[in-house]
């Protein structure tokens, strides 16, 4: 299998089973997203991933699920489960400083799989270039935040 074809897979299964990219064609996709600037990453069981909504910090990359999961959201003051992430989904969006900005106002929160799970890590450079491209990908990361 060739490289651009690799490439042209990943794109394809994004638009298949991620919330996100529903009823983009390979072709929108593959111009607003280089798919070797995707990280794939296996992310194991109570390690934390990231702590959210620190203010005035963001993340460099927005987590798409592809399998496994969940994903949970901790807060940190109550050690309560606050937000589950599962395959399909995505997390990230609210500490990234893209549409509304990073959210700023709530208490720090541990990001962290439940179970082992397999990400894709896609830069907030092409998470901005797709937003600011594309209305439906506005829309739906807007719902996210």
């Amino acid at each position: 299998m060739t490289l651009k074809q690799a490439e042209k897979d990943v794109v394809k299964m994004l638009i298949q089973q991620n919330c996100l990219f529903q009823d983009f064609t390979v072709a929108e996709l593959t111009q607003s997203l280089d798919a070797s600037e995707l990280i794939a990453e296996k992310i194991y069981s109570n390690r934390p991933i990231y702590t959210a909504y620190r203010p005035g910090v963001s993340i460099p990359f927005l987590y798409l699920i592809l399998g496994g999961g969940p994903v949970v959201m901790r807060s940190s003051p109550l050690d309560r489960i606050i937000a589950i992430r599962y395959a399909g989904g995505c997390f990230g969006a609210g500490s990234l400083p893209i549409g509304v900005g990073p959210i700023s106002r709530g208490f720090p929160t541990l990001v962290e799989a439940y179970k082992t799970t397999d990400v894709l890590k896609v830069p907030v450079q092409a998470v901005q270039n797709l937003y600011e491209a594309h209305e439906k990908f506005r829309d739906r990361y807007n719902r996210l935040v």
